[in-house]
């Protein structure tokens, strides 16, 4: 048994610090909403640029696991060069058993946008539903998080999979 199961996403996170120069900072005092505005179609350069796993599902999997937590993470990584290079880097932190890469299924994806030390993130999840594990063992505890648009039937398989959990380990 495990102790820890996470149902989530996982995918590659860019990076991209730009400019403070290049930004114009927009905030309403009022209301205490900032913007920050780019020039719309131009060419912005930027101070940096890293690639990173994301996804909130693959965060705490391996978090968890760095802290002694013996865990698993559901979820797909689609195909592709990005879900390529997160499979390579997950394989050295988590457990891969219940890590697909569907063939047809496009990679994730989220563009981070980073400006004075804040984040602001695109995310992209494929329109798929991820598949739900045939033989997924218990687990002491479950952590739920986002998959994307088609997250009902997915969330329901979770649902029965914990309610079937439940009554299994009395």
């Amino acid at each position: 048994m495990h102790k820890l199961v996470v149902f989530g996403s996982a995918r590659v996170d860019a990076f991209l610090e730009v400019p403070a120069h290049l930004v114009e900072q927009v905030c309403d005092i009022d209301t205490r909403r900032c913007f920050i505005e780019l020039s719309y179609a131009s060419k912005i350069p930027l101070v940096s640029a890293s690639y990173l796993v994301g996804g909130n599902g693959a965060n705490v999997a391996v978090g968890s696991k760095r802290l002694g937590v013996e865990s698993v993470l559901v979820a797909e990584l689609g195909e592709g060069i990005m879900a390529d290079f997160a499979a390579k880097k997950l394989s050295k932190e988590i457990n891969m058993k219940y890590l697909t890469q569907t063939k047809g299924v496009k990679e994730g994806f989220g563009g981070v946008i980073v400006y004075q030390g804040e984040r602001t993130i695109l995310s992209y999840y494929p329109p798929e539903r991820p598949p739900f594990p045939k033989k997924l063992e218990a687990s002491e505890w479950a952590y739920l998080t986002s998959v994307g648009e088609n997250f009902e039937g997915f969330f329901e398989d979770v649902f029965a999979f914990l309610f079937k959990s439940s009554w299994s380990s009395d």
